[in-house]
């Protein structure tokens, strides 16, 4: 009787361990903490109408070399470079001004369309460095801002801003028209932006 009380304590004792030792481990297990610090720097009321959307994919290849091109003074990279542009009008520079008595509305373009913002992810990939010729994070930079700037340049083309213009365009065509509706009269003050012009 008495061994078998022995048997039964020991088992207990065994699973107490077991229990305590399981404890012990988990809370000697690293603990990980975040913590962040969000900071408003600045916040400032705009007027800015987007009126075209671009999107850009383009492969930019660098290759140099220094001394002679061979192998291990040779070195070239390549950049992935997805572009999200979108075009518009910065209208903190225009006036709209609305004359209830008389039922004119006025608006004053003072701005031509432009890039409203720019979105760009840049991708490295088959980055080849020779044993005398390696990139440096000065050159890396610079490669970024070149693949950057072709990006800008093709989205500033008249191609594009052209498009910006001729929905703008439209724009001010259907405002003329709801103004037309209820006997309003709409006047622009930029030749380039009347409704008039459409017309004829």
């Amino acid at each position: 009787m008495i061994k078998k009380i022995i048997i039964v304590l020991a088992c207990v004792l065994c699973f107490l361990f077991g229990w305590l030792g399981g404890i012990g481990y988990l809370n000697l297990k690293s603990k990980n903490f975040s913590q962040s610090s969000l900071i408003l720097n600045k916040i400032k009321d705009v007027f800015k109408i987007v009126n075209v959307e671009l999107e850009f994919s383009e492969i930019f290849q660098e290759k140099s070399y220094s001394l002679i091109d061979f192998g291990p003074f040779k070195k070239s990279i390549i950049v992935r470079v997805h572009a999200k542009i979108l075009l518009g009008y910065n209208m903190d520079s225009s006036t709209i001004k609305i004359d209830s008595s008389k039922k004119i509305i006025y608006i004053s373009l003072n701005q031509n369309p432009q890039i409203i913002s720019n979105d760009m992810k840049l991708d490295y990939y088959d980055i080849q460095q020779g044993t005398f010729n390696q990139f440096t994070p000065e050159e890396l930079n610079l490669i970024q801002d070149k693949a950057r700037d072709i990006i800008i340049r093709k989205a500033e083309t008249e191609e594009f801003l052209g498009r910006a213009r001729t929905r703008q365009l439209e724009f001010i065509q259907t405002l003329q028209s709801y103004c037309d509706l209820i006997r309003w009269k709409l006047i622009v003050n930029n030749e380039a932006l009347n409704p008039a012009l459409l017309k004829k």
